[in-house]
């Protein structure tokens, strides 16, 4: 199924969740092929899928990460929150993590391409 979804141009998984947030580097078999560095990340091109697990919105029950933190995870919170999700374009998705009372940014993800989908 990984296989299937990498080959679409701009489409993050949307799966169950823990509840927490997390975003992953684009990532094959458990391997990173982007890991750049601060935030706001933006990944040109990417060739393999970005995951944002986001449950941030229900019961707070602090599930355990998993140890130690895989190469291909990119950011981890365990906060209420909410993720604002803009397409801008068919070259343009950001994904924003922010804390629900605070409204505060703890995570930023831009994918972008450099030409739009045939």
């Amino acid at each position: 199924m990984h296989a299937l979804v990498c080959f679409s141009l701009l489409a993050p998984p949307v799966a169950g969740h823990m509840h927490c947030w997390e975003s992953t580097y684009p990532v094959y078999n458990n391997t990173p092929s982007q890991t750049p560095a601060g935030n706001p990340k933006v990944y040109v091109d990417p060739v393999d899928t970005t995951h944002f697990v986001i449950g941030t919105a229900g019961a707070m029950i602090f599930e355990k990460w998993v140890q130690p933190e895989p190469v291909w995870s990119a950011f981890r919170a365990q906060h209420y929150g909410y993720v604002n999700l803009v397409v801008y374009n068919a070259t343009h998705l950001e994904a924003t993590f922010l804390v629900e009372r605070t409204h505060d940014v703890l995570d930023t993800v831009w994918i972008q391409r450099s030409k739009s989908p045939a």
